[in-house]
């Protein structure tokens, strides 16, 4: 009989998280679906596609195609080029997009036209690959690991971009009486199931203290990041600085957790593609913090998305600027100031920190209020006097304990 091989403690499961998330699911489904219906709701009534002309069709079609694999990153654009959108909401747009682009080809095949594929779209090999992964996971590692996996790929594809509007609502209502405290708390108490996980930038660490790479290119290397997406956030959001990159999210192949990427030799072989290592210097060259969306527990094969935020432009981050809900934190890691004398007094660290945690002494000084820092390093790769380090542990541990912690 085939004896199945011992698995590190870090991968062993828990049945109360399985059942707690799942229970979680259940809710964020609800959710998710009542926001689903009314989007397509709105859709049916003011988005006519039956007689349209061809070339409308292959116009949205296309559009949507280029908008979709970052060639024109701005769903305004799509909305302003296709007036029957704008009145509809651009998360549900980008999010929802099987469900209305096979509407649109049905409408073409109708009319005898073949459609234009658009990036993303179901693939058949795709799913016959995933059904081949679950049952080798069920044989390998169990029942438990398997649901894991399934739970927290089922809330990262289908549920997270679909409540984002209603974790703001949650948000505005932690600020409300009589129930926002309690509100706030059990926002808190979420978060611990899914959040996400800052991580210094660039070359700002000064030796190899959270992760033993001190460029978060070898992150995005080992992760296997192929391309940039439309982030969901901003398309909500819709930024006004026209200088802000739009299609800033990277997805991770499906790992088992954060310290795999630690190794060397992790998938050592990938050429990571030089659009996304020119998109992650123009992220950090415009201020935004790179943050690891992922489901934290319960554990089992994860997908996790690399974000590049910015204040304005990000539902995690604003939860927690503007009320507190830790749905963003840190990896453990803070920043340290040597030789404060020699500043220059540029100021710049303190107009990059997001957190208000780099700041000045009446003297002129430089410090660091530590209870607010996060570790995202965007006060270091600028600092011309080279006064500041990523160096410390305000958290010991891994990155896998730091993320699973409350």
């Amino acid at each position: 009989m085939r004896s199945r091989r011992k698995e590190p403690a870090r991968f062993r499961g828990s049945l109360r998280y399985t059942l707690v998330f799942s229970l979680i699911c259940l809710f964020c489904g609800l959710v998710a679906l009542q926001w689903e219906l009314k989007h397509r709701r709105r859709f049916k009534s003011r988005v006519k596609l039956k007689g349209k002309p061809v070339e409308e069709l292959q116009a949205v079609l296309g559009d949507f195609a280029r908008l979709k694999n970052g060639q024109e990153p701005y769903i305004e654009r799509f909305q302003e080029n296709h007036r029957e959108f704008a009145s509809l909401n651009p998360l549900w747009i980008i999010n929802s997009s099987e469900y209305w682009v096979k509407r649109c080809r049905r409408e073409l095949r109708r009319q005898g036209v073949d459609p234009v594929a658009v990036e993303g779209d179901v693939d058949e090999s795709r799913i016959r690959e995933l059904l081949a992964d679950i049952k080798e996971s069920l044989r390998s590692r169990g029942l438990l690991y398997t649901v894991d996996s399934l739970l927290g790929g089922f809330f990262g594809v289908f549920l997270e971009v679909r409540c984002l509007e209603f974790f703001l609502s949650w948000g505005r209502a932690s600020r409300k009486k009589p129930m926002g405290a309690l509100l706030k708390k059990l926002f808190a108490w979420f978060c611990r199931y899914f959040s996400g996980v800052v991580v210094p930038g660039g070359c700002s660490l000064e030796r190899p203290v959270i992760m033993p790479y001190g460029d978060i290119l070898d992150l995005v290397k080992r992760a296997r990041v192929v391309t940039c997406r439309p982030c969901s956030c901003k398309s909500l959001f819709q930024p006004s600085d026209p200088e802000m990159p739009r299609d800033t999210c990277m997805g991770f192949q499906f790992i088992e957790d954060l310290e795999d990427l630690c190794s060397p030799n992790y998938r050592q072989e990938f050429e990571l593609p030089p659009a996304v290592a020119a998109k992650l210097k123009e992220c950090e060259e415009y201020g935004m913090i790179h943050q690891i969306m992922t489901v934290s527990r319960p554990s089992g094969r994860k997908g996790y998305v690399l974000c590049n935020c910015a204040p304005g432009s990000c539902v995690p981050l604003d939860l927690y600027l503007q009320y507190g809900i830790p749905m963003v934190r840190g990896t453990g890691a803070v920043v340290r100031v040597e030789e404060p004398d020699k500043c220059t007094s540029c100021r710049r660290c303190q107009e990059r920190c997001i957190f208000g945690a780099a700041d000045f002494t009446p003297a002129g000084l430089p410090l660091l209020h530590e209870e607010k820092c996060l570790g995202c390093g965007l006060c270091v790769t600028t600092c011309p006097a080279g006064l500041r380090k990523v160096d410390k542990f305000a958290v010991p541990g891994t990155i896998y304990q730091n993320i699973q912690s409350s």
